[in-house]
């Protein structure tokens, strides 16, 4: 029996009749708790804005195709999973030519912000193996990871072609790295280098589209196995261990700690880990050439604002407590408020922040080599403090009515960071388009995320009279700035933006966030000044850029409009909503997402189809595993 399930192995989840009771409640109940009260009306309210009606459902259509192609090219290539072959030569058969490996090896050092391996071990085992020496037996299973990581980066169909003389198919040699993975788990034979192969597979995974919530399940049994191998505890209590072999268990130790963070912060559950829970000391900031097996004391480290090879490394690890009380204290919420506490990590965060700008001035990164490469990591560590203070502040900001002021600031600027970083870089370089694709692929959910808070800021602010949204039960002089830094017009457009560059992202594969697109393009041209109409017309004019640009994708159908079916096969739903406003004249086809019509049109409103639409995509997400 063939394989179709890629992703982590662990049962799929089929929700109950209970879950999917609660699910229709939960949804039915959106218009009311959603902060952005405003957009609802504009689409629920407003008798006008039916004429949107087919043009969303007609995404919702488009979304459901694009997932099934998604799904279709995430199945592996069974002649090698199904194959009878033992496991190490199925890895063999499957790995490109020499050439093709070659540039996805360089590419992989290019692309990849935090480097999990000693690179010169790496290599010099990499060309050991071609040469016929033998290597490791995690050697091969962690080559596979390396060139899935970097071929959706690599090659046109992403990693997801066929053709091995060009790149390498991801969704197969996942699967086979999961089964070598599965035996030694089976023979109780996992060692750190096992637990860095999963790590590898982990991202590998997120490279192509895995579900957030997937990677975090796994990333829970690799922490918990990494503390029962002791990893948690500083090595330099193992006298049996070399300087190397400590310093290689302290670097994988705290990648553990950083991919239990970052999935955790993603998927917006708590994280394994909390401070104070390990002694190891930190790696050192040196170079991979200061390290080698044969070493018989460790290289004296180098200062952090010296560039090397774990720069990078050695400075998420310093600020690594900080993010974790900060991500445990938001994982708390609830109950009695203490602005105090909150107030005081946000603070050690923006401090880091600062020193994140003197050791990596703005003006040193830009240089255009390996795709900006300098430029990248200086975001990556930003965005990493960032993304934690706005976990933080995100519950009591969107939440509660009383904040202080310098939250509120805090938590915009770290949002309008987020959402104008790329902006450093000149449109003109031949490597922009590279880069922004570099910078969103693993960022679209927290690019999402910070465009709604700019929204809602936008609303805010609107409310309140052009101020910054807080009571007047606060004291205005406790805080260095009273008024917003950026104008309505500067928020605007760098959502906008941020929009365009994700509907240009979603066109370059088959994973669609067209769900995200949707909403926020309704949320962003609701909270903006105009008359419902003008509203209206404003949403209609950007959902039909996102539709050309997604039914393009599903058919290849440059001038498909609304009214055309994507599914001509099951054109049989047809619904008697009114005509467009603006643009197309006759009805639009409706169709669900298995090709029939949702029940009783006519009374079918704006709550039914986004309850619809979403209780579709869980299920789908509970058996499939995917989260878009």
């Amino acid at each position: 029996m063939s394989r179709t399930k890629l992703l982590i192995r662990h049962p799929a989840h089929i929700p109950s009749a209970a879950e999917r009771h609660h699910r229709e409640t939960l949804g039915a109940q959106i218009s009311k708790l959603w902060p952005f009260g405003g957009a609802s009306e504009v689409m629920e309210r407003n008798p006008r804005a039916d004429a949107l009606f087919e043009l969303v459902a007609a995404l919702a259509n488009v979304h459901a195709d694009l997932q099934h192609e998604h799904q279709k090219a995430l199945e592996p290539i069974t002649v090698f999973v199904d194959s009878l072959l033992p496991l190490k030569l199925r890895m063999v058969d499957i790995l490109p030519a020499r050439s093709v490996c070659d540039k996805l090896v360089e590419l992989y050092f290019v692309v990849s912000d935090y480097q999990m391996l000693h690179v010169p071990s790496f290599k010099h085992e990499y060309s050991e193996y071609w040469e016929g020496r033998g290597c490791r037996d995690s050697f091969l299973p962690q080559l596979l990871c390396v060139l899935c990581i970097a071929a959706p980066f690599g090659s046109e169909p992403r990693g997801l072609g066929h053709d091995r003389n060009a790149t390498i198919h991801v969704p197969t040699a996942c699967i086979l790295v999961r089964d070598w993975l599965d035996e030694l788990r089976k023979k109780h034979m996992v060692d750190p280098a096992a637990l860095h192969t999963e790590l590898m597979l982990i991202a590998a995974l997120r490279s192509i589209g895995a579900s957030k919530h997937g990677p975090w399940a796994q990333m829970g049994y690799v922490t918990r196995t990494a503390l029962t191998l002791g990893l948690q505890d500083d090595p330099s209590e193992i006298p049996t261990l070399t300087e190397f072999n400590r310093e290689c268990r302290r670097r994988l130790w705290y990648a553990i700690m950083e991919m239990d963070l970052r999935l955790a912060l993603v998927a917006n559950f708590p994280s394994v880990l909390r401070h104070g829970t390990y002694t190891c000391r930190p790696p050192s900031n040196l170079d991979d050439a200061d390290l080698f097996p044969d070493m018989k004391v460790l290289a004296e480290q180098k200062p952090l604002d010296q560039i090397t090879d774990s720069q990078v490394r050695a400075y998420t690890a310093m600020t690594l407590p900080v993010r974790l009380e900060a991500a445990t204290l938001a994982s708390r919420l609830g109950g009695e408020l203490d602005y105090n506490s909150i107030l005081a990590v946000g603070a050690k965060l923006e401090r880091i922040l600062d020193d994140i700008k003197h050791l990596f001035p703005r003006h040193g990164s830009l240089s255009t080599a390996n795709k900006h490469k300098e430029w990248r990591l200086r975001v990556f560590l930003g965005m990493h403090v960032r993304l934690t203070l706005i976990a933080v502040y995100r519950p009591f900001i969107i939440n509660f009515v009383e904040v202080p002021p310098q939250m509120s600031l805090s938590f915009l600027k770290a949002c309008m960071t987020v959402l104008t970083y790329i902006d450093e870089i000149d449109p003109n370089h031949p490597d922009h388009e590279d880069v922004v694709v570099l910078y969103q692929f693993g960022m679209r959910h927290c690019i999402m995320g910070a465009a709604f808070s700019v929204c809602w800021f936008l609303k805010m602010r609107a409310m309140n009279g052009g101020g910054i949204p807080w009571t007047p039960t606060w004291n205005e002089g406790d805080h260095v700035l009273q008024r917003i830094p950026w104008s309505d017009a500067a928020m605007v457009q760098a959502v906008e933006r941020s929009l365009d560059r994700l509907v240009r992202l979603t066109s370059q594969g088959p994973d669609s966030y067209i769900q995200g697109l949707v909403a926020l393009t309704i949320v962003l041209h609701s909270v903006q000044p105009g008359t419902v109409d003008e509203k209206v017309y404003r949403i209609d004019m950007r959902l039909r850029q996102i539709w050309a640009v997604c039914s393009h994708m599903a058919q290849g159908l440059q001038t498909a409009t609304p009214t055309q079916s994507i599914r001509p096969s099951l054109a049989n739903g047809i619904s008697q909503k009114p005509d467009f406003i603006f643009g197309a004249t006759a009805p639009a086809s409706v169709l669900t997402a298995n090709g029939s019509r949702p029940p009783d049109t006519a009374t079918f409103t704006w709550t039914d189809l986004l309850l619809f639409w979403e209780r579709h995509a869980a299920e789908r997400d509970a058996l499939c595993g995917n989260t878009y």
